[in-house]
């Protein structure tokens, strides 16, 4: 049976906007900075490779626009140090902007499940605020 983790985010920002960064997997200028990835694909799907020590290597599952939904896989790697990592995330309106949920499915390896949930949570708090600061400076005039 696959471990799960899952994290909400609340962003001011209304979720077309915050969907329209989100939902472009290829282009993550906003998360890693120009020049610091590349795009290839993993078993024909597209992949970005964040450039580590490590190759970071994440591929894309589905996207579906209308849904506001985004699902991926990553390889093993020192940052996800767990098995057939798979990933949804999703972006709702509400009343104060949007609410966007991340929850993952794994297989878990050497590191317990505690420690792999807090990796986990960090990152999808770090992107989610990446997020909020890319659409606070296009809004900045």
């Amino acid at each position: 049976m696959a471990d799960s983790v899952s994290f909400s985010h609340k962003s001011p920002h209304p979720a077309d906007s915050f969907w329209k960064v989100l939902g472009a997997f290829t282009e993550i200028d906003w998360l890693v900075g120009p020049g610091n990835y590349s795009v290839g694909e993993h078993e024909g799907r597209p992949a970005r490779i964040l450039k580590m020590d490590t190759p970071v290597v994440e591929f894309l599952l589905g996207c579906d626009d209308d849904r506001r939904e985004l699902r991926y896989g990553v390889l093993k790697n020192p940052f996800v140090p767990v098995d057939n990592y798979r990933a949804t995330v999703t972006v709702k309106p509400d009343a104060e902007g949007c609410l966007v949920e991340f929850s993952a499915t794994f297989d878990l390896d050497e590191v317990p499940l505690a420690q792999v949930s807090e990796m986990l949570n960090s990152g999808y708090g770090m992107i989610a605020s990446q997020i909020d600061i890319s659409l606070e400076q296009q809004a900045a005039p």
